[in-house]
């Protein structure tokens, strides 16, 4: 999509949780990986624990990546295309993948850009 930067985010990972504009996301550097807990709820692995802020200003890109949504759809003449949409930090949540791209400050991160993908429906 032309939306999505072409340099690597400068933070990828698991929603954690969010505080006003902030979110707050547990690194991975290969995505993450959803495991089922013996009482039915679902975990995250393969995150660092390397927990980086991500600061959202009125000034910042926020998109909601649907390419998944419909597999059938996002594959055209063999390639995946890319679906971002305009999205809100108000749609995050846990099971949430985030990437950011911005000014890093400490572990603070200025984003100027976050895609995010919804948490996934899953039967139980």
């Amino acid at each position: 999509a032309e939306e999505y930067p072409e340099t690597r985010p400068d933070v990828a990972g698991a929603f954690i949780r969010r505080h006003d504009n902030s979110l707050f996301v547990d690194e991975t550097k290969d995505g993450f990986v959803l495991g089922k807990n013996e009482d039915g709820s679902f975990s995250v692995s393969n995150t660092t624990g390397n927990i980086h802020e991500v600061v959202v200003t009125h000034e910042t890109a926020v998109y909601v990546d649907l390419t998944f949504n419909n597999i059938d759809e996002a594959v055209s003449e063999g390639k995946l295309v890319q679906d971002l949409r305009p999205g809100s930090i108000d749609e995050v949540g846990d099971l949430s993948f985030v990437r950011a791209w911005g000014e890093m400050r400490g572990d603070r991160l200025i984003a100027s850009v976050v895609i995010y993908t919804r948490p996934p429906v899953l039967n139980r």
